[in-house]
């Protein structure tokens, strides 16, 4: 069964870390399943979010899209 949605929150990138790739791998990977990001790493993060990902500023904005 796979799930509805997953979260990662990211406080801070390895210099070596590459966000995009991370993104890229979860939507390709899991092309039925909403990623939905916060944290001060992603909020730093200027490129256009691939399709499925949703940067969320707070967690309460984050409770909100997981009960939706």
């Amino acid at each position: 069964k796979k799930p509805d949605c997953l979260y990662t929150h990211l406080t801070c990138l390895p210099s070596r870390y590459n966000f995009d790739k991370f993104m890229n791998q979860i939507a390709q990977h899991l092309p039925s399943v909403k990623l939905i990001v916060s944290g001060q790493a992603a909020a730093a993060y200027n490129k256009k979010m691939p399709q499925g990902v949703v940067f969320k500023k707070g967690i309460s904005d984050v409770i909100e899209a997981v009960t939706a």
